[in-house]
């Protein structure tokens, strides 16, 4: 009469666990690099599409709040068609940038696994960064004349080594710039995003001063043109 058992024993039960473990550990870290990267092209690809949203708001003078003809850079909120933009009673249509960047959390949007923040000139050129739930911070304003010249976008990574590595930046001139994020200042990720003068090199704190390539930027890092 034969006999038959069910099931592993504990020993053959241990030696599948170590081959799984073993494999995860080789999968896992090759998935989270394929997706970082993929997110990170993503990334890229939206801030291109936000200088040309950019482009369009100003050239349909949306915004002109000193009534000389010249249109003004907007926020997400105002761009996305969340919020009527400044000096005007309803959002516009149609919408120049996506609806994903109708939600404002914290002053920045989410999207691709990176975050995303705007900021226009206030007067005296530093930041007037979107307010935490989208549009203009009534207790940080832009600057009417400036903000028709400037405005400076960054993205970071929503968790930095997985989502993505490096951080990014554009402004008005349209050049989307990168660093790789591993210097004495940066590491930037989540919560711990770039200050918006990080990229600058001529004067700290004021994004009206020219944006560093191929060179350290008020953070210490280097910021090089994206390919």
């Amino acid at each position: 009469m034969s006999s038959s058992r069910d099931g592993f024993s504990l020993i053959e039960a241990l030696i599948v666990i170590a081959v799984i473990a073993t494999l995860s550990a080789m999968v896992i870290p090759n998935f989270l690099s394929t997706q970082a990267t993929a997110n990170e092209g993503a990334v890229i690809s939206t801030l291109k599409t936000i200088t040309t949203a950019q482009s369009n708001f100003k050239s349909r003078v949306v915004v002109d709040r000193d009534f000389d003809g010249d249109g003004e850079y907007g926020y997400f909120a105002e761009l996305a068609g969340a919020l009527a933009p400044r000096g005007r009673a309803e959002p516009i249509e149609p919408i120049i940038l996506s609806q994903s960047f109708q939600l404002i959390e914290n002053g920045a949007a989410n999207r691709s696994g990176y975050l995303f923040k705007m900021s226009l000139p206030a007067d005296d050129g530093s930041a007037a960064m979107e307010a935490l739930e989208g549009g203009e911070d009534p207790a940080n304003p832009s600057d009417s004349e400036t903000s028709e010249a400037v405005w400076v976008c960054y993205a970071w990574p929503k968790v930095l080594g997985s989502t993505g590595t490096r951080t990014f930046v554009v402004n008005q001139a349209g050049d989307v710039l990168q660093t790789n994020n591993d210097g004495e200042l940066q590491r930037y990720g989540g919560d711990d995003n770039p200050p918006p003068a990080a990229a600058a090199f001529t004067i700290p704190d004021r994004i009206t001063s020219n944006i560093a390539v191929n060179r350290a930027g008020n953070d210490g890092g280097v910021w090089k043109p994206t390919r």
